[in-house]
């Protein structure tokens, strides 16, 4: 099953592994690279941070309970704004077929 969860302590291992990934941080432009241990704490403070301010709203992307990717809304106004998400290549294919076919 694929679920979006509140990014927490749980994934820290995991943000760090993937924002790691050459292939998810090429197309990143805001999180440093290397990605350390330090940059994750901050990160997950930071969404705590933002759920309380009500403004962006992240979470991880979770298949069967791995955590393979994440993602965010950033509200600019009442009525707009814009959404990011990196997820694990290798992971995509399989993603998506779920998705699309509920496989």
């Amino acid at each position: 099953m694929i679920e979006l969860v509140e990014i927490d302590q749980r994934h820290k291992e995991g943000v760090i592994r993937i924002l790691n990934m050459p292939e998810v941080e090429k197309w990143l432009i805001g999180p440093p690279y290397p990605y350390s241990e330090k940059d994750a704490d901050e990160f997950i403070e930071r969404c705590k941070i933002e759920k309380q301010n009500q403004k962006n709203f992240l979470f991880a992307i979770e298949l069967d309970y791995i955590h393979i990717g994440g993602i965010s809304l950033h509200l600019v106004e009442a009525n707009s704004g814009w959404i990011g998400y990196y997820i694990i290549r290798t992971i995509t294919e399989k993603v998506m077929e779920r998705m699309l076919y509920g496989k």
